[in-house]
């Protein structure tokens, strides 16, 4: 995924790249794909599985751990 901006069909919206990192990881989590105590890939694992840079996969952790989650 290499485009900055993505359209969330569901709902109509563009999405930036962050808000699409922070969806897809908040979604594993509540859905019990990563269960409790599952490690999260790393940073560097998530800039290669979403082709972006570490600054944005950071911005969606940061904003997923303000979150609770």
């Amino acid at each position: 995924m290499s485009l900055v901006e993505t359209d969330d069909v569901e709902s109509g919206e563009i999405l930036s790249l962050h808000q699409r990192i922070l969806s897809d990881i908040r979604e594993k989590i509540l859905s019990g794909a990563w269960a409790p105590g599952h490690r999260i890939p790393f940073e560097h694992e998530l800039t290669a599985q979403y082709n972006c840079s570490r600054m944005t996969v950071n911005k969606a952790l940061s904003q997923l751990a303000k979150a609770g989650l």
